[in-house]
């Protein structure tokens, strides 16, 4: 089934329209970040510096309580004719107003109105400083976690269409691959080649070439499952991993549905170009029974779709259609013994 033009606009953006929105996205997220975690950090430093302070106003408030209650108890004493000395006042009554005093109690008040004055500076002082460091923390924190993520993309992502690259896709398969084999389910392998591609770099540029690359990518992606996975294994090379199919001909399906997707011409800022794709298709086990077999089937099935005419979907040959390595050897030894 044919893609319209418009409905490729739709699925598949420009590198110019896609990339800015991808690093919007970035920014976003990781401002998101940022503001978590700043947010954690100042509600720790605050709590610490308040406990802090409540430890050091406790301390204090009873040191000073004792030096007026000691300070009452020597008055009491000159003011009766007792024998011992008077009780004072609960510790937190100590500094009640209109309380009888003497001169070294006032001197303790006098301290404790300094010592909570230096207190207060001292707490905001530091929270203003660990807040300060706590910016900088998150910050250096996000920009380190951009960057990891940054490193890992290169590392697994295709730049220019964002589809997984050679390496991530080969993991991938592995990956599938033994699964299939221990539960024994199918899984589909596509590959496909896109015809005339250079003609389309020649004509229109390279930018224009990554867009139809980038459009491609968005093609394949909107046209097949979400548990698929896309690739782009070379130049103008994709791959598509079909996590599981209920056969060969369910495969054969989606081959001829990535070949009808690229019968529309493509528009492009210097024009529309016309392309098509060569693909070939192999399912396990009935093409192959190894990873690089099913790579091998798959790779030979879209050489003969190449081979036959563009854009056209083969299914690779069942796997006793290939020659053995014996018989490879015994038809290079006869073909050696024709020579002499």
């Amino acid at each position: 089934m044919a893609v319209t033009e418009s409905k490729r606009m739709l699925n598949g953006d420009s590198v110019l329209a896609m990339k800015p929105d991808h690093q919007q996205e970035q920014k976003v997220n990781s401002r998101q970040e940022f503001i978590r975690l700043f947010g954690i950090l100042i509600l720790i430093i605050a709590l610490l510096t308040a406990l802090g302070s409540y430890l050091f106003y406790r301390t204090e408030l009873v040191d000073t309580a004792a030096v007026v209650q000691q300070s009452r108890a020597e008055v009491a004493d000159h003011g009766t004719t007792g024998t011992g000395p008077a009780t004072g006042p609960a510790p937190d009554l100590a500094l009640r107003p209109g309380a009888p005093i003497g001169s070294g109690a006032s001197g303790a008040a006098a301290e404790h109105r300094g010592n909570m004055i230096r207190l207060w500076f001292f707490s905001l002082t530091f929270f203003v400083l660990m807040a300060v460091g706590a910016w900088f923390f998150a910050d250096a924190r996000v920009k380190w976690r951009r960057e990891q993520k940054r490193v890992q993309e290169l590392a697994n992502f295709d730049p220019v269409t964002e589809l997984p690259n050679r390496a991530l896709f080969f993991d991938r398969l592995e990956r599938i691959h033994l699964h299939s084999a221990r539960y024994r389910r199918r899984y589909g392998l596509i590959l496909l080649d896109l015809d005339g591609f250079g003609e389309v770099n020649e004509k229109f540029g390279y930018n224009d070439g990554d867009r139809l690359l980038v459009r491609v990518g968005r093609m394949l992606t909107n046209s097949l499952r979400t548990s698929d996975t896309v690739a782009r294994v070379g130049g103008d090379e994709f791959a598509v991993l079909l996590s599981e199919v209920n056969g060969v001909e369910a495969a054969m399906m989606l081959g001829r549905k990535v070949v009808g997707a690229m019968a529309a011409p493509i528009r492009l800022s210097s024009g529309e170009a016309e392309i098509t794709a060569s693909v070939g298709v192999a399912v396990f086990p009935e093409h192959a029974g190894s990873v690089d077999d099913m790579l091998r089937a798959a790779d030979e099935a879209m050489d003969r779709a190449k081979r036959e005419g563009q854009g056209r979907c083969l299914m690779a040959l069942s796997a006793d259609e290939y020659p053995s390595a014996e018989q490879l050897a015994a038809g290079l030894v006869m073909e050696d013994r024709s020579r002499h």
